[in-house]
């Protein structure tokens, strides 16, 4: 099954993620893919995107069988290499001009992170 997890702004355009199994499509609004990509996760369980104060967006996709975070940027590359872990919703929210806040849980813990 394919599922739409999210949309953001890239070069002016819309930009929609799509899941399918373990892999994520990004197309462009005129149906071109601008990236796919494979996780090495168990389910893609959500997905939160959000855009910095300069415009640059985050995409944070949560598998929550094996309470794992992966970053990434608008083109579909790691953001970050270290491992996270989060088990349930996960929120991005933008920090100052070009930082993301994470908010998630882990058991009854409230985790915080912060990507630059």
């Amino acid at each position: 099954n394919v599922k739409l997890l999210g949309t953001y702004e890239w070069n002016k355009e819309p930009v929609f993620v799509l899941s399918r199994g373990k892999e994520l499509y990004a197309y462009q609004s005129n149906g071109k893919i601008l990236w796919e990509k494979s996780l090495p996760v168990q389910e893609i369980s959500s997905m939160s995107i959000k855009q910095a104060k300069n415009g640059t967006p985050l995409l944070c996709v949560l598998d929550a069988i094996d309470n794992e975070l992966y970053f990434m940027n608008p083109m579909g590359q790691a953001f970050d290499q270290n491992n996270r872990h989060g088990e349930a919703k996960v929120q991005v929210s933008p920090f100052g001009t070009n930082a993301y806040s994470i908010t998630t849980f882990l058991g009854s813990y409230l985790i915080q992170y912060t990507k630059q």
